[in-house]
C-alpha cells in the first residue's frame, strides 16, 4: 500500500496496485494492478480513477509519454509490441513492433 500526497491535498491510499509514476503535469498517477492485466490512471489529488487500461498480455514496461498519453510494451510471441493509449479517450493503438527479439521487452523511451 502506498500513501500519496500531491502538494497541498489530503493523502490517499493506493491499494492493490503498484505506483508507477506521476504524469508530467503532476495531475495524474499511473499504477499497475496486482494481477498485471491493467494500468490504472488516478487523479493525483484525490485518488479517483480517471481511466483503466486493460493490457491483455501484461505490461513489461510502461511510461508517461505526455500528460494525456501512456506507452506500454508487451511481449506477444516473438515480438515486442509498444502501445500508445490516450487517457482522455481511452483509445489505444500499436505505436511500434519489434521482431526477432526472443521475447525480450525493449525499454519504453519518451518521444519528443
Amino acid at each position: 500500500m502506498h500513501q500519496l500526497r500531491n502538494g497541498s491535498g489530503s493523502p490517499w491510499k493506493l491499494c492493490g496496485e503498484t505506483f508507477a509514476g506521476f504524469s508530467p503535469d503532476g495531475e495524474a498517477v499511473l499504477a499497475t494492478d496486482a494481477t498485471g492485466t491493467a494500468l490504472t490512471v488516478h487523479d493525483s489529488g484525490n485518488g479517483d480513477v480517471k481511466r483503466t487500461l486493460t493490457v491483455p498480455t501484461g505490461p513489461r514496461a510502461y511510461a508517461w509519454e505526455s500528460s494525456d498519453t501512456v506507452l506500454y510494451a508487451t511481449v506477444e510471441g516473438g515480438r515486442t509490441v509498444v502501445v500508445r493509449c490516450s487517457i482522455s479517450s481511452g483509445d489505444c493503438a500499436t505505436a511500434a513492433e519489434f521482431f526477432d527479439l526472443e521475447g525480450v521487452a525493449q525499454p519504453v523511451r519518451r518521444v519528443g
